[in-house]
């Protein structure tokens, strides 16, 4: 199995979820331990200097990720909506395995995104599931739903899935 090449999944959603492995129950961790390559755009200290210093000097241009998701969204909807759609897109076109979508319960920006990711990644057989997290998030029944989704990253990656 040496040129067995890993599942490559993309990681969307709020940039604190993303971010922090307390909060995202060690998401990365997980997945690397399933022999899954894990592919995010989202890091703490870019999303500062976009949203904090070149907000402040009135610098900021539109992300790649806003831009991509213009299709599908055509306005801010809050939060990190718009940039969840955007990389959910990016991942479509790149040919990445499957998405994988975490959020804060109850945010709304997020709730939007998700209907319309959903659309997009069934119109594109691409699997995606999604993670509302809270405080009462339980470990395992989150690894149970991203066992099930490896699989079925596994089943598509030999031919047996659709997405």
């Amino acid at each position: 199995r040496l040129n067995h090449k890993p599942p490559k999944v993309a990681l969307v959603g709020e940039v604190y979820l993303i971010a922090e492995p307390a909060a995202n129950l060690h998401i990365e961790e997980r997945l690397g331990n399933m022999g899954v390559e894990v592919c995010r755009h989202v890091w703490i200290s870019q999303w500062l200097r976009v949203n904090i210093f070149l907000d402040f000097l009135r610098l900021r241009r539109r992300e790649k990720a806003e831009k991509l998701a213009r299709p599908y969204l055509q306005c801010f909807v809050g939060g990190h909506g718009q940039h969840s759609v955007g990389e959910t897109r990016k991942a479509i076109l790149e040919g990445t395995d499957g998405v994988i979508h975490v959020y804060p319960f109850t945010c709304t920006p997020e709730i939007v995104a998700r209907g319309i990711m959903q659309k997009m990644a069934a119109k594109a057989g691409m699997p995606l599931v999604c993670f509302s997290m809270d405080e009462h998030s339980g470990e395992a029944g989150f690894q149970t739903r991203l066992e099930a989704f490896v699989d079925i990253l596994g089943m598509k990656g030999k031919g047996k899935c659709h997405g």
